[in-house]
């Protein structure tokens, strides 16, 4: 799925168009473009973010635009924004952000529940496989066993 999100940048030397491009399965986990005036600012890789601050070309050095997600107040919702200074520079196709999948709330339990498990599993597989190695010799050693 490709979300294209737009925004009309005024510059001093005119108006400029800031494109962010997001090429992903599901949500925001895709590939990141982010143009300037059709020259790339960046390209991010599949779960990297999109946040990034851009110096406006010809412009004094405190006028710059601030790239974030910001929350929309709906659930698991967020939707790029552009900010000059704290003002909110309109998106202007209007596309609808992609939405964030919900994970399992379970999710960091059942994970650090499996990690015990291994970890017990190990150390319970190296005291069997000595009691075995003991009740198997054929020296004294099976005093040890009983």
């Amino acid at each position: 799925m490709r979300h294209e999100f737009q925004w009309v940048v005024p510059t001093p030397n005119g108006e400029m168009p800031l494109t962010l491009t997001i090429s992903s399965l599901t949500g925001w986990i895709g590939g990141k473009v982010l143009t300037f005036d059709g020259q790339l600012v960046y390209r991010r890789g599949i779960f990297a973010g999109i946040n990034q601050n851009l110096d406006v070309p010809g412009a004094p050095k405190k006028n710059y635009y601030r790239l974030r997600a910001a929350r929309t107040g709906a659930n698991s919702e967020w939707r790029p924004t552009l900010y000059a200074g704290d003002v909110i520079i309109p998106e202007k196709l209007g596309t609808a952000p992609p939405l964030n999948p919900r994970r399992p709330k379970s999710l960091a339990a059942t994970v650090g529940v499996a990690y015990l498990l291994i970890f017990i599993l190990f150390i319970m597989w190296l005291s069997i496989e000595n009691i075995l190695d003991a009740a198997y010799t054929k020296t004294d050693s099976r005093v040890f066993v009983l």
